[in-house]
């Protein structure tokens, strides 16, 4: 056979590859599916799938039948899917491919697909283009078991509050619900620690202010007292029970400001125990 005959059969061959349409490359099976043919190996499908293993062997009907109807799957997600997988066609997983890539494959159980699929998510992933928890629902769905404990650490790091206003998130699995909220409630914990400190912090602040300001307005009460005192002896107009309240006050003006030196010095105890 010339070079120009050897070219033309691998120019038809190659079209016919490429939606399946046609008999190429010695494939030896045809599947129906959606009312469209498809030529394929039948080594190649007993490769990805067991389920099509058990198709092709001689306990099953399908072992010699010439073609093999799919009933319930769509003409070009399967065409899809036989892309991926024939080596050939070094077809990629991708956005638009990947979720109904994702079934066939579990219902052919397709571990190696769905693996591929699994990577790329994995970097959607990474890359933020999807929303962890749609994720995690699907790596549940589909046994990702990968791309489901990635999508936990990433749950962890959300704001309660983002995690209820999500659709998803009490639809996840109970264990990966549990887990999610656990971390959730640990962070919580943290942040009251963090600001039980800094409201301390903040108290003993306001206290030390107010102990100052007590000082200060105690030792104005006392020049009060002390002239107002002065003054009882050189005048006749300053009732008894006055003159009484105000002896009262001179005597005991230190003990007004027990309660702030009280609480100034507790403050100060925690704070120092604290510091240890």
């Amino acid at each position: 056979m010339s070079g120009s005959n050897l070219q033309d059969l691998d120019a038809a061959s190659n079209e016919a590859s490429a939606d399946f349409s046609k008999p190429w490359q010695f494939s030896d099976v045809v599947l129906v599916v959606g009312g469209e043919t498809f030529h394929v190996h039948r080594s190649m499908l007993a490769m990805w799938s067991p389920v099509f293993s058990s198709m092709f062997t001689a306990q099953f009907k399908e072992q010699k039948a010439d073609k093999i109807p799919l009933p319930g799957k769509k003409a070009a997600e399967f065409k899809e899917m036989l892309q991926v997988i024939y080596p050939i066609f070094d077809k990629e997983v991708h956005t638009t491919n990947c979720f109904f890539l994702l079934e066939l494959a579990k219902e052919y159980m397709m571990t190696k697909l769905t693996n591929k699929c699994e990577r790329f998510l994995l970097a959607e992933l990474e890359d933020l283009k999807f929303d962890c928890l749609s994720l995690l629902s699907a790596a549940e769905a589909y046994g990702m078991k990968e791309l489901e404990k990635a999508c936990i650490e990433q749950a962890k790091l959300m704001s309660f509050d983002q995690l209820k206003r999500n659709a998803l998130y009490k639809k996840i699995k109970h264990s990966n619900f549990q887990t999610v909220v656990e971390a959730q409630m640990t962070k919580m914990e943290s942040d009251i620690l963090d600001k039980d400190f800094k409201s301390f912090q903040a108290l003993k602040n306001k206290v030390e202010f107010l102990k100052d300001c007590g000082a200060e307005a105690l030792d104005e009460l006392e020049k009060l007292t002390d002239a107002t005192l002065i003054d009882l002896g050189n005048t006749d107009r300053v009732n008894a029970r006055m003159d009484s309240k105000l002896r009262w006050l001179n005597r005991n003006r230190g003990s007004l400001f027990v309660p702030f030196n009280r609480l100034h010095e507790k403050l100060k105890e925690i704070s120092d125990y604290d510091n240890v």
